[in-house]
């Protein structure tokens, strides 16, 4: 999720500089991001000259927020991007001796995680930032590990660690299957915001039953440790699908998506929800084929929650999504324009990336990557990849609309057209067969 983004943020008193002479040294890509959080935790200012070779990048920072930044020939965001792209670069802090206007007006956290979000989009690993505890001490001691027991459950594998929480493979004694048990650590950073989003992710699911949608069996927040216990899938993300054959086939593509957009129509259905943020890498497919809609922790029902855990998390005029599948209607007016046709641009993004092999849009500045779905259309699919199937490509471009009236308007006309696809490919199939069958009994007849 993304912090709010605030139309600009307005000029600060000059903060006085901390003289730390001991941040400086040398970091390797993508380690200057870590420096400039850092720079936030501690409320430095000053300014962050950043060399590597010949290129050399100066950000103006003040009480910890980042205020101009210059690289080359780019400036702002698009400037902190390209530097934290250098591969390996030194870093100095001095005492700032000018005060250059402000060519960064978006909140800092929200720049530092939307860049961090590319980043992983172009398949640069961005390690969790460690968890800072109350005594400095990092993540508590005491905290579950495998072997422990939590309800029922008893972890068996851990998965992951983030910077607020510990995944694991767990056995349920009572149920006796294999499910997935997500351990929050209310020491770490971030945990507070961490809660919410699982116990509004647990709140949601629990209302739903489908298929294609994760299944929850557990929340307990009573602990000292949090936990969720959700489905385990036994296979992969379509991120990693993707990424391991670079192109999907129709014959791939259309069970898949028909199975995701079946699932979306009967949350929005069943209770009005809006996942909003459906992307590659939170629909997971078993080793059958089914898949499963995940990640519901930014779903909610907007202007129909008030004072409820979706309303906690964000404020009507919040930025909600990853960069690059957002649609342009919340990068323009926030989480308060989200409907289901959201969904469906966000649907559509991902099955153009399936298609291609690569995302509608690219830019390594996470501002610009969303901006350019305000003022263009991406390339149609078959100029990316001239076998990616027509009529797929077709409904992907219509998907990705600008303008939300020219998108299908439901889940369930997706589905339909979806279905269209379907039976027209099955026919030709059926008469290639048919012909095939028939060349083969003439050769026979001719042979004999």
């Amino acid at each position: 999720m993304m912090p709010p983004v605030p139309a600009s943020v307005p000029d600060l008193p000059q903060q006085p500089a901390i003289r730390a002479q001991s941040f400086h040294g040398r970091v390797a890509r993508p380690g200057l991001l870590e420096i400039l959080e850092s720079c936030r935790d501690l409320q430095l200012s000053g300014l962050l000259r950043i060399t590597s070779g010949a290129n050399v990048s100066d950000i103006h920072i003040e009480g910890g927020r980042l205020r101009h930044a210059t690289f080359g020939d780019h400036t702002g965001t698009a400037a902190l991007t390209r530097t934290i792209m250098l591969e390996d670069a030194e870093f100095n802090l001095t005492q700032g001796t000018t005060r250059p206007p402000r060519n960064i007006h978006q909140d800092t956290a929200f720049v530092l995680q939307s860049i961090a979000r590319v980043l992983g989009d172009a398949g640069i690993k961005v390690p969790p930032r460690p968890s800072r505890g109350g005594d400095g001490s990092g993540m508590r001691q005491a905290a579950p590990a495998v072997g422990a027991t939590l309800g029922r459950c008893r972890l068996v594998t851990e998965f992951a660690r983030g910077a607020n929480s510990l995944i694991f493979l767990a056995w349920h004694q009572t149920l006796k299957i294999d499910v997935v048990v997500k351990v929050l650590l209310p020491g770490a950073e971030g945990a507070p915001h961490a809660l919410l989003l699982t116990a509004n992710e647990a709140q949601v699911l629990a209302r739903l039953g489908h298929p294609a949608i994760m299944r929850i069996f557990d929340f307990d927040d009573l602990g000292a440790y949090p936990f969720l216990v959700m489905e385990y899938i036994d296979g992969q993300s379509m991120a990693r699908l993707i990424k391991s054959r670079v192109h999907l086939h129709a014959n791939t593509c259309l069970p898949m998506f028909a199975q995701v957009a079946e699932g979306l129509a009967y949350a929005y259905e069943t209770c009005g929800l809006i996942h909003c943020d459906i992307k590659p890498d939170n629909l997971l497919l078993d080793k059958g084929g089914r898949v499963r809609i995940a990640d519901y922790g930014l779903a909610g029902v907007p202007g129909h929650d008030k004072g409820g855990l979706h309303s906690q998390l964000v404020s009507k005029g919040t930025v909600i999504g990853t960069p690059t599948y957002i649609a342009p209607e919340l990068v323009e007016g926030g989480v308060a324009k989200a409907d289901q046709r959201s969904d469906i641009y966000s649907l559509g993004a991902t099955l153009y990336h399936a298609l291609t092999g690569q995302p509608p849009f690219s830019d390594p500045d996470p501002i610009q990557l969303m901006v350019k779905r305000l003022r263009e259309l991406p390339p149609y699919p078959q100029q990316v990849w001239a076998e990616a199937d027509k009529g797929l490509s077709d409904l992907a471009m219509r998907m990705l609309a600008t303008d939300p009236s020219a998108r299908p308007q439901t889940h369930r006309e997706v589905l339909e057209q979806l279905a269209d696809l379907n039976d027209e490919r099955s026919k030709v199939i059926k008469r290639r067969t048919s012909f095939w069958q028939y060349f083969r009994s003439e050769q026979a007849a001719e042979g004999g």
